[in-house]
């Protein structure tokens, strides 16, 4: 039986949010970044790339990026300095479109950035408030040395996403 996937790229009508990218399928793979970089369903980037071949090594047959603010850029110093209410609460509303499902497996992967705005560790609450509702366990890649979950695209000697099983952790 061969594996279909939905395609899947939600964002606004300006193009200046992204709330959801990825291939769904059957048992997902729910990463969590900071903030979305340009990347289409039909033109990923590195992240998003690594992901997907993570997945086909690791079991899943399925993945979905979210972050903890929509807001577009390749510069994740350039996010607002303050927090845009109405794109954060409809954020959280496709988030848990996606936490409702059973077959997720939830992954923090936001790194040091989460330091950048003090309003992206406001998000990540909301974030766990709705994980926890549906009581999804965290899980990393790795820890950094500052004890942040690793991003996908980390360099570090030694590291390789492809040869890391994921491991729980507690965001607290």
């Amino acid at each position: 039986m061969e594996n279909i996937r939905e395609k899947i790229d939600k964002r606004d009508e300006e193009l200046e949010a992204r709330f959801l990218l990825g291939m769904k399928g059957k048992k997902n793979i729910v990463v969590v970044g900071v903030n979305p970089s340009t990347a289409t369903i039909d033109n990923l980037d590195p992240t998003s790339r690594r992901i997907d071949n993570y997945c086909i090594k690791h079991n899943f047959d399925g993945w979905i990026l979210i972050n903890l603010y929509p807001q577009i850029d390749k510069d994740v110093e350039k996010l607002h300095t303050e927090k845009n209410d109405d794109l954060v609460r409809l954020n959280l509303k496709y988030i848990e479109c996606i936490l409702k499902e059973k077959e997720i497996t939830l992954v923090a992967a936001w790194g040091v950035s989460i330091e950048l705005r003090k309003y992206l560790k406001e998000c990540l609450y909301d974030i766990d408030t709705i994980a926890k509702k549906y009581n999804h366990q965290w899980h990393c890649f790795e820890l950094t040395k500052y004890g942040y979950p690793c991003h996908p695209l980390i360099r570090r000697k030694g590291f390789s996403i492809y040869k890391t099983r994921l491991v729980e952790m507690d965001i607290e």
